[in-house]
């Protein structure tokens, strides 16, 4: 997610001028991230994109049972589906200022 978060990013400071949505955007992309360490337990940064890598965690944490790995791995990716129809919303906005 934190290559996510920097292409995100990248994207957001190519795509608008307007540095107030720039910041929103970041700021709430921070806040779901140290979210998700604080609930699935995480120590230290690690990639979080995949079911494997999900289950490498989790067995970290000696929580394997299959509801648990699915629980996570659908809010990640609800997440991430919020973090992309933002990027989605920012980068229309800016095609219809170019407009």
């Amino acid at each position: 997610i934190l290559l996510f978060y920097t292409g995100l990013v990248k994207r957001l400071s190519y795509h608008t001028a307007d540095e107030d949505i720039r910041k929103k955007v970041i700021e709430t992309v921070k806040t779901q991230y140290h979210r998700f360490n604080a609930e699935i337990g995480y120590t230290s940064v690690y990639s979080i994109g995949t079911k494997y890598e999900i289950k490498q965690v989790i067995k970290l944490h000696k929580t394997s049972t299959l509801e648990e790995i699915t629980e996570i791995h659908n809010r990640i990716e609800f997440e991430l589906k919020k973090i992309l129809d933002i990027d989605e919303i920012i980068w229309k906005v800016s095609i219809l200022e170019r407009v």
